[in-house]
Order: structure tokens, then sequence, then C-alpha cells
């Protein structure tokens, strides 16, 4: 019994001690889960993020800052900062020095903003793994202390204003680094060292200034992409290029390389993308061995002389573009697809293919019909004769075919009826006989057809008046063809007529109706509802705090006038308000909004919010102390007492200066970055449609930067590439008189060709110090810029029309080059003009001109002796000195040029 008792007794103590031990666990995990609950930023970590929050205006937040989605905090107590995720937040300032006091920090991502300011020293962050600035405004030399960060792997510095050399401290970061991208700076200097890295995989430092050799990449076996493109790399490809087994793509175009043959590219048997334009290479191109994955070739402006004339092997092929070299023989024979080929996990198939501008002879492959899906076809500009195969009508994707200026002969296949998707065909000038057919009536793509210059009998008076369509046919030797279509009787013409009339006057009332009820909506209905969610609204009692009550006026503008003000944070804007008279409406107001909240670049003014309180129409913009380079070209400097001026941009300041040479091309070098974003970047492309000089603000550096984007035009057809450049989109014709582009005029169709055009007109600005609307030269019967610079050339006189401040203290060769492409912008036929692209490589090349020019002038000056007696009397006998001023111009000056 006792026994009994006593076992029951054990039990039961047994029993309690697990109940109190459960007790204990649950207690336990409860205060955790409250400790944890409280867990907070470190006070020190805190005030960084507070200073960030002031300097560079961080998403503001409530309670526990890492409670928000843009930062990732550590699960301690305290917590600490671990990564900040700020991509294209709208970010200004300078990066203050504090943001070294977020240690435990492994990935900042500023990319994107409106950053400004240099590198701050970051030595202390020695957990940062990725460091993600591109796209921003930085300044200032390359930070040495980035290199010095044991743990970081990844480093995007791209589309900044850095300049200075790359550091030699990245040899350190032998083991860590595998991803470096500082595209589009103004990196000066040598190539960097990179046969250190070997566990480097991607490395981009194109549109840049750097010279010297062509980097060494013998050790970088994990190196999977290489771009060094728009640079000014000497000497010859280095062996280490061919003997890397995992390169994927090489970007090496517009570079100073030695004369000679493209590298061995059979050993490269992965690499999927070649692009080689404008490198200098010669000879043939060599054959692509055993590569099965190879998608794009492009070798364009080069002096090849021959090709491999059978392609067919390789059929991962999508882009090939040869165009632009000295290429003879007969078309190759490329590969020929039933259904797209499968590699990467991606459906590949030819897509794109140019090779005009060669000396192609003979015809056209009748195995070129099995490209199924090619897209883009361009042959202009070469010797290719006999007649159009119709096999080229099987081609049911193909959108553009250009076969102009060739020697075809014979009828338009009736094949390319069943080209359902053509948007371009251009047949200008060839020997094609026979009537136009009417098929192309039945083409519901295309937008543009060119027949100019052929041997055609007629063109079918409904195709000829088809509205919807750019057609051109000078040279034809009958207007119309005969459709033998009954005339109708009088009484039906008279029928026709009257229905006419009376659907014209009805269509007129709707539209009346239509138009006037739009205006109502514009006018009464914009509200904040209407803005896009990452623009900044701003109280009208914020914008009277920051401007002080509209006390100090700096501009006027189309839009209204522009007073100068302060954010809390001591940032400076410019305040544009809406006139009451103004032409702009919200239509302008709500463009520019919509747009500068979705793109942004360094070189275009950045849009700090808006505000929209009552009836007032606000915009604030970053403020441009240096005001408008239209100012500095066109205003002497002690007429800098005014306070307000006109200026387009509005943005305008007190302060201005004669511009040197190398200072005019640094301006409209970073302009010309700006529009290139807009054209090339901007998905859709974005046309300025108000390039002019006053346009173009500078900051306290002089960097430009355009402003006014009000009237900007986005191109939202498809196809918007090709759709641009040649076509254009149906608008009213806006812009300033002088800088307008005459076939946008004429034709109402704007393409960004209308906005290369007018930057034409800013180069021919800052050649000669004219005004883009001067109509009276000096001894000239010219009333444009563009023919006064064109009679200069004519009469090998360029000199007299250079502006005199500059001294002659420029390159000639340099300045040359601006010149030349001034002329090119200024073609009357849009289809003629470069690209933004183009003209920003050749600034670049006037720019190196112009720096290598100054270094040899000081090394000359270095050299002259004067002697005591010239030292007394003043008189330097330095007669033949590079400084020396040309009273005359030669006619065998050197500084002459054949117009174009």
């Amino acid at each position: 019994m006792s026994s009994s008792i006593e076992c029951r007794y054990s039990k039961v103590r047994w029993n309690s001690k697990l109940c109190h031990l459960s007790r204990m666990v649950f207690i336990c995990f409860f205060l955790a889960q409250i400790l944890n609950a409280d867990a907070a930023l470190s006070a020190d970590e805190g005030n960084v993020l507070q200073i960030l929050q002031e300097t560079i205006l961080l998403p503001n937040w409530t309670g526990n800052p890492c409670d928000e989605a843009w930062i990732n905090c550590s699960s301690t107590n305290p917590q600490h900062v671990l990564q900040l995720n700020l991509a294209g937040k709208n970010l200004t300032g300078a990066i203050p020095p504090d943001i070294s006091r977020l240690r435990g920090i492994s990935i900042i991502d500023f990319n994107n903003n409106q950053l400004n300011g240099s590198i701050p020293d970051i030595r202390n962050l020695t957990n940062l793994t990725k460091l993600w600035i591109g796209t921003n405004n930085l300044t200032g030399e390359i930070h040495e202390s980035i290199f010095h960060l044991g743990n970081l792997t990844e480093i995007d510095l791209r589309n900044n204003q850095l300049n200075g050399t790359i550091p030699k401290a990245l040899e350190n970061m032998t083991r860590t680094i595998t991803y470096i991208n500082v595209k589009s700076n103004l990196l000066v200097g040598s190539a960097p060292n990179i046969s250190a890295l070997v566990n480097l995989q991607q490395l981009d430092i194109s549109s840049n200034g750097l010279t010297g050799p062509f980097p060494d990449i013998t050790f970088n076996k994990q190196l999977i992409g290489l771009s060094l493109a728009n640079n000014f790399l000497r000497g010859p490809v280095p062996p280490s290029v061919i003997q890397n087994p995992k390169l994927n793509w090489i970007f090496m175009s517009n570079n100073s390389l030695d004369p000679g043959p493209l590298f061995d590219i059979t050993q490269l048997t992965g690499l999927r993308t070649l692009s080689a334009g404008r490198s200098r290479f010669q000879g043939a191109i060599p054959s692509l061995g055993n590569n099965t994955v190879l998608t794009e070739f492009t070798v364009p402006v080069n002096n090849f002389s021959s090709i491999p004339l059978d392609w067919r092997n390789v059929t991962s092929l999508t882009i090939l573009n040869v165009a632009s070299n000295i290429i003879t023989g007969n078309l190759p024979m490329l590969p020929e697809y039933s259904t797209q080929t499968s590699i990467f996990g991606l459906r590949l198939a030819l897509q794109k293919i140019d090779f005009s501008n060669n000396s192609f002879t003979g015809v056209i492959p009748k195995s070129w019909g099995g490209l199924s899906f090619l897209e883009e076809m361009n042959l202009a500009y070469n010797r290719l004769e006999g007649p159009i195969p119709p096999e080229i009508g099987r081609l049911n994707q193909l959108k553009t075919l250009n076969l102009s200026n060739n020697q075809f002969s014979g009828r338009i296949p009736d094949d390319f009826r069943y080209l359902s998707k053509l948007q371009i065909l251009d047949l200008r000038n060839n020997q094609l006989t026979g009537p136009v057919p009417d098929l192309f009536n039945n083409l519901s793509s295309l937008h543009s057809l060119y027949l100019d210059n052929n041997s055609f009998s007629c063109i079918p008076k409904t195709l000829a008046m088809k509205q919807g369509i750019n057609i051109t046919f000078q040279g034809i030797r009958s207007a119309y063809c005969d459709n033998g279509q009954e005339s109708l009787s009088r009484g039906g013409i008279i029928g026709v007529a009257v229905g006419g009339f009376c659907a014209f006057i009805a269509i007129l009332a709707l539209m009346f109706l239509i138009v006037r009820r739009k205006r109502k909506i514009c006018s009464h209905q914009l509200s904040k509802e209407d803005m896009p969610k990452s623009a900044k609204a701003f109280s009208i009692k914020e914008i009277k705090t920051m401007t002080e009550n509209f006390k100090q006026p700096v501009g006027k503008g189309g839009f209204g006038s522009v007073y100068y003000g302060k954010l809390p944070n001591g940032k400076e804007v410019a305040v544009k308000v809406k006139a009451a008279d103004s032409k702009q409406g919200v239509k302008e107001f709500l463009n520019e909004v919509q747009l500068l909240s979705r793109v942004h670049h360094k070189n275009l003014v950045p849009l700090i919010g808006y505000c929209l309180d009552g009836q007032e129409q606000i915009l604030v913009y970053e403020y441009m102390s240096q005001g408008a380079l239209h100012d500095h070209l066109h205003h002497p400097p002690e007429s800098s007492s005014t306070s307000t001026r006109q200026g387009a941009g509005g943005f305008v300041s007190s302060r201005h200066c004669s511009l040197d040479w190398k200072t005019r091309l640094d301006i409209v070098l970073n302009a010309a970055r700006g529009l290139e974003y807009l054209h090339k970047d901007c998905k859709p492309p974005v046309i300025h449609r108000d390039v002019k000089s006053s346009n173009v603000l500078l900051t306290e550096k002089l960097q430009a930067k355009f402003g006014d984007l009000g009237i900007s035009k986005q191109a939202y057809e498809p196809d918007t590439d090709e759709t641009m450049n040649t076509t254009g989109i149906s608008t009213a014709v806006q812009g300033t008189w002088g800088y307008m582009d005459p076939e946008y005029f004429t034709r109402h169709k704007l393409t960004v060709k209308s906005d290369v055009f007018s930057f034409g007109v800013i180069l021919l600005e800052i050649i000669t110090g004219k005004r883009a609307q001067t109509q009276k030269f000096p001894d000239s019967e010219a009333v444009t810029l563009k023919q006064w610079v064109e009679e200069a050339l004519e009469e090998n006189k360029l000199k007299s029309v250079i502006d005199p401040r500059l001294r002659d203290e420029y390159s000639e060769e340099g300045m040359l080059m601006v010149v030349n492409v001034a002329m090119k912008c200024l073609l009357p036929n849009g289809v003629g003009r470069p690209d933004m692209g183009d003209i920003v490589y050749t600034l670049l090349q006037a720019l190196q001109r112009e720096k290598e020019s100054r270094t040899r002038t000081s090394e000359i000056l270095d050299e002259i002796t004067i002697p005591a007696s010239a030292q007394l009397t003043g008189q330097h006998n330095v007669e033949h000195s590079v400084l020396s001023p040309v009273s005359s111009v030669q006619p065998n000056s050197s500084l002459t040029m054949s117009p174009r």
C-alpha cells in the first residue's frame, strides 16, 4: 500500500517538473518574440539614414525605417542596415561621407537617380559586395577606396560624369571582382590592366576617352563579356582575346586600332556577339569555323574587301551587318530555316541583314527566299543586277526592304503581294520597268514606298493618291495607269460630290464638338490623380516658402516666369509658374511631368516636382546656375548685369562668359548625349521637338543638360526605331524658327532626324558665334547660317566664318570634324543625316584632338626661349609659333573643306 502511494507521489512530482519546464520554455519564447518585436535600428545608423534623408531625399518613413520596402536590415537587436535598394527613386544631391558608418551594409543600389557630387571615401564598408550607382550625375575621380574593399564583387558606375583615370588599385581585387561597368563617363588614360582579375566575368569601359593599347586578358579565364567601344584604343588586338574559351560577347567599335585583319575568331567557339564597326579592320572577313552559337556579327565601316561565301552552317545567326566596307563579289549563301533554331532556351533565326554601301555584284540568290524570319534587308548602294527574285515575296515577316541604288531590272514581282507586314520599300535609282503593280494598295502595313528614278511606265492613280502612305515616284514617264474602270455619268458625279460635301460638313461639325469638349475637359479636370505617382507634389504654400513668395525672378520662357528657390535641405531649384497668357496648356504641362518622371539622364534637367493647387500649374526643376548656352554665345560679358532675361528653358542666370572651343565642345557633347538617350534608350523613343541653344542649360561647372520637354513627342507606333528614322509620325508643326527641320515643316512628319537637324544648327552656333535666326552676313548674299558656311567651304575660306572670339585657339582637325558633322546634320533629306550616336562619337574624337593639340602646344611653348633683348623690348621672336594669329586665309590653308 505504502509503495503504491510512493509511486503515485513520484509520478505527480515528475509531471510537476515537466509542467514547470514547459512554462519556462514558453516564457522564454514569448520574451524572445517581445524582444524581437521591439528590435530597432541602432541609434548611429538611424542618424545616418536621417542624414541621407536630408541630403539625397530618401523616401519618407514612419516608425522603424527597417519596415520599409527599400531597405533590408538584420534580425539582430539592435538592427543594422544590410541593403539600400533605391534605384529609380528620384534621389538628388551628393552622397554624404556619413554613409561609410553603415559598416554592415552589403548592397548599395542607387542606380538611375539624379545624384551629383563625388564618390565619398567608403573604405570602412568592408562587407560591401555590390556598389551600383550608375546613371546619375556624379563627377570627380573614382575614389580609390572602392578598390580596397576585399568583399566587393560588382561595381556599376556607368552613365555619370566621372573623370580622371581608373585607379591602379583595381589590381588589388584579384580574387573577388566579377563585374565592372564604367560605361559613358569622361575617363581618360590607358585602359586598365585587368590580367590579374582572375574571376572577372564582365567588363564594360565603353564610351570614355581611354587611350593606350587594347587590354591584355591573358589570365581572365572567367571573362564572358568585354565592351571597349567608343574610346581611342590603339595598337593591335592582343592574342589573349582569341585564347579565352568562355568569351560570349565583344564590343569594340569606334576605336583607333592599327589597320590589319580581324583576329581569328574560329577559336572563340562560345562567341555569341561580335561588334567591331569603325575599327580599321581590313582584308578578308574570316571564316567562323565551327561556331554554332554566334547570334550577332556586326562589322560596318571598316575596309573589309571580301566575305565568306557560305554562312549556311551558322544557324543561330540573327543579325549580320557588313555595311560600308569595300567588299566585292557575289552575295553569300545564308542559312535557311523551316523553323527557328533553339539555343540557350531562345528561339533564334536570321532577322536583320545589312550589306549596303559595298561593291557586291551579281544577283540576289534565290535561296534567300528561305530566310523565313527575316525582318530587315538592306542591299542599297551596290552593283547588283538582274530581276528581283520572286522568292523575296515569300519573306512574309519582312518589314523593311531597301534595294535602292543598284542596277536591278525587269518588273516588280507579283509575289510582293504576300509581304503583308512590309512597312518600308525603297526601290529608288534602279532600272525597273513596266507599270507599278496595283498590289501595293492591298499591303495594309506599308507606309513608305520610294520608286523614284526607274523606268516605270505608269503608276495606278489609286496608289498615287492613297492616304496614309508616303510615296515618291519622280521620273515615271506617264502619270497614271488606265485602271479600266468606267467613268461615272455627270449626274453620278454631281451626286457623289453633293453627298461627299454633306458628309464633309457633318464630319467637321462632329470634330468641332469633340475638340470643344476635349478642351473643356483639359482646362478644368486636370488634378493630382492625373499625375504620375512617382512625381513629387508640392503645395502652393511650399512653393511660396521655397521662393520666398516669388521674390527672385531669374528668367521667362514660353511657359511663364521662372523664380529662384531653395528646398528645406538647401538644394537650389528653378520654379516655373505658368502665365495666364501662356500658349502652352494642360497637355504640355502633363506631358513634361509624365515624361520626366519616367526618363532620367545626367544630361536632362531633372524634374523635382510640381504644384497643382487651385488654378496654379507650377514645375520645380534643378536650378541651372550658369543659364543657357545661348546666353554665353550671344550676350557679351559686359551685359551680365541684367538679372532677368528671356529664355525658353527658363533656368537662366545673370552670369555668363565667353566660352573657349574646348568648353563649347564639352557642352555640345553633353547635350548630344542627352538627345541620344531620348532617341535610343527610351522605349518608346522621345523626340524633343524644340532643340535649340536656349534649351541647353548649364550647371555651375558648365555641365550641359537639355530642358523644356513640354512639346516633346513619344513614338507609340510599332517598330518605332525604323519609323522614327524614316517615315515619322504625323503631327502639327511646333518648334522654333531658325532651328526647325524643313522636311518636318513641309511634310508634317516628325522623326528623330528632326532633332538632329536642329542640333546641327546648334553646332553652327558654337562654330560661328552667330544666332540661328541671323539673316545678314558680311560680304555675302546668304540668308541662313547653313548657306553662309557652305559658301565659305566652297571658297576654301572656312576661317572667315569661325567665331573670332576663339582667336585661332583650337585644333584645326577637330574643328573640321565638327563642321563636317554639322553640315551632315543639315542635309535636306533626314534619311541621310547621322544619328545622335554618330554625332557623340565625332564630338568625342574632336575633343580628343583638342586635348592632344593643347598638349603639343604646351610642349612647344616649354621649348621656346626668349632672348633678353626681346624681353626688354616686349617683342617675342616667335613668328612661326603655333599661337601666332593668321591675318588672312591662304588658298592652301589646311583648314579647308569641300562641301558635302
